[in-house]
């Protein structure tokens, strides 16, 4: 009963030895993340009708500068209109690409030492 002990708990140490381990990340991960959408999609409806005309998820590229207008970095929403770019702490200025017929603006932000800074960014359609 002992040897069987023992070879039960030396093969669960084998086990838990030969067993993948999990990343670790060194540096804590920080900078900038968000959703992307456009809307209104569909001019003035009642009340009843408001929801399909929600804004919508949307898929466009964003660039984010330093305070010198120097890109320092690039990403693409995806399909959920999601993006999250890393960045070191610093003040930058975020630049959703241009879209004919949807107006945009440019954000400023500010990246601490901790986490990610959430800015979520609105193409206006005009449709009224």
């Amino acid at each position: 009963m002992h040897t069987l002990k023992l070879g039960i708990m030396g093969l669960l140490g084998l086990l838990l030895a030969c067993a993948p381990m999990q990343p670790t990340s060194t540096a804590a991960e920080r900078g900038v993340e968000g959703h992307v959408t456009m809307g209104p999609t569909c001019g003035a409806v009642p009340v009843a009708g408001r929801d399909k005309c929600r804004s919508k998820p949307m898929q466009t590229q964003l660039e984010v500068r330093d305070v010198k207008d120097k890109i320092i970095a690039s990403a693409g929403s995806d399909s959920q209109g999601y993006y999250r770019i890393v960045l070191p702490p610093g003040a930058y200025i975020l630049r959703p690409q241009k879209h004919t017929f949807l107006s945009v603006q440019a954000i400023p932000f500010e990246v601490n030492e901790k986490g990610f800074v959430n800015i979520n960014v609105q193409y206006m359609t005009g449709i009224r």
